[in-house]
């Protein structure tokens, strides 16, 4: 009777390469996970960059006040540029918005204790940011993201340049 030959893979094999792929994933998963982490603060910290800079350039545009206001600065946190009445107190149209769940929760904002950035004004005259009580930033202002492992600051001068850092 002749022999019949068998091809594939023992349980041995099987189990011997499933442990190596495992090993090797426990090994890759603490650098993806912290990674992903500082991918999530750059993202936020760019795009409220970018806020800052659309909010100038819309006061201009539409030749009106536009405002950036910061509500619930901590780790649930809303960014709204919005088109505005005299003061940052009643918001009329968000034309964007910036959220923490777009992060997934993982980026707090933290604002200086003295910083009024949570209602900003941009004119479209001076181009200066205004703060909440209708005063002129004297100093720069900034504002951090971060998260275990990872900080982004964003400043906005007496100026009204930003800058990341």
């Amino acid at each position: 009777m002749p022999r019949i030959k068998y091809q594939g893979f023992t349980l041995i094999e099987m189990m011997l390469t499933v442990s190596i792929i495992a090993i090797l994933a426990a090994t890759a998963l603490p650098s993806f996970t912290e990674w992903l982490q500082k991918t999530r603060v750059k993202g936020a910290s760019e795009e409220f960059h970018t806020l800052l800079n659309y909010a100038k350039a819309e006061a201009i545009k539409n030749n009106q006040d536009i405002c950036l206001l910061i509500e619930n600065p901590s780790d649930n946190w809303t960014i709204k540029v919005s088109t505005t009445s005299s003061t940052c107190d009643t918001p009329v149209t968000d034309l964007r918005t910036l959220k923490s769940l777009d992060y997934r929760n993982g980026v707090v904002i933290t604002l200086a204790a003295d910083s009024k950035l949570n209602k900003t004004r941009f004119t479209p005259r001076t181009q200066r940011p205004i703060l909440g009580d209708d005063a002129t930033i004297t100093a720069s202002q900034s504002i951090k993201f971060s998260n275990g492992n990872s900080e982004k600051t964003v400043e906005i001068t007496a100026t009204g340049l930003t800058s990341l850092q």
